[in-house]
């Protein structure tokens, strides 16, 4: 088949003879106009189902919609909630007014006030119910003796205040600092043998700080005392205060004795 040549179309009207215009052959019509097609034009007017304005409707259009905007915005409603029931309830959290096309026990719009009714459920039903089966309860603290008084906390709580909890867990460690002891250990020399630098960060360390400034020079133990380190120069290590305080007593730098 030759594919260079074009087929020949249709070049006059097939009801009153007349010649077709080029754009008409091109759109292979077969009619120089509507009077002349077999359909008929449409005269009557209609009132479109989503806007109500009055519209005179083409031939290849729906008669129920003046656009396709309209159009769309009726089929939306129509046949998108037109299966199911449509609800208008009031959010309990934030008092809107919302479409549903579920019935809930609880409205709530949006993933905000479902995480706010969460959080005061569980307030409601934990809480509340804990205060009443656990009410108010007297205890003795652990370092000074001290008669406190405690609610839902009543099981872990077993010190008064902070400075017994700071004052009883330095006790432990010194008494575990005085069995574990190898040799003395002098902070310059320390900072001398690491060449200032701290250990755990590997920025230099500033000698005229003091503790509690989170730069101040600390020794820190390669392998923490409470888990079976011992107080000498080999176990031993600088560090910042803020950096010795955020290892505490992980096992993660005893790679550094290998």
């Amino acid at each position: 088949m030759d594919f260079s040549k074009k087929p020949i179309g249709i070049t006059h009207c097939q009801t009153c003879g007349k010649e077709l215009t080029n754009k008409q052959k091109n759109s292979r019509q077969r009619y120089c106009s509507r009077n002349c097609s077999p359909w008929p034009l449409i005269t009557e007017r209609y009132i479109c189902k989503a806007c109500g304005k009055e519209f005179k409707p083409n031939q290849r259009e729906n008669t129920t919609y003046c656009s396709k905007r309209c159009s769309g915005d009726g089929k939306r409603k129509s046949n998108v909630w037109h299966h199911c029931k449509v609800y208008f309830p009031v959010c309990e959290i934030c008092g809107e007014v919302f479409i549903s096309r579920i019935k809930c026990k609880h409205w709530l719009c949006s993933n905000e006030c479902k995480k706010v009714y969460k959080r005061k459920r569980y307030k409601e039903q934990y809480f509340v119910s804990v205060k009443k089966t656990n009410p108010f309860i007297v205890k003795q603290c652990k370092e000074c003796m001290k008669e406190f008084i405690v609610n839902y906390y009543a099981d872990v709580r077993v010190f008064c205040s902070d400075k017994c909890v700071k004052r009883f867990f330095k006790r432990e460690r010194r008494h575990r600092k005085k069995d574990r002891f190898v040799e003395s250990v002098s902070l310059g020399e320390i900072y001398l043998r690491d060449n200032g630098v701290c250990q755990l960060c590997g920025l230099k360390v500033n000698m005229n700080c003091r503790v509690p400034h989170p730069k101040s020079p600390t020794i820190d133990h390669i392998i923490p005392i409470s888990l079976g380190g011992t107080h000498e120069q080999k176990n031993a290590q600088l560090a910042h205060f803020i950096c010795n305080s955020r290892r505490g007593n992980k096992g993660w730098a005893q790679l550094r004795l290998m």
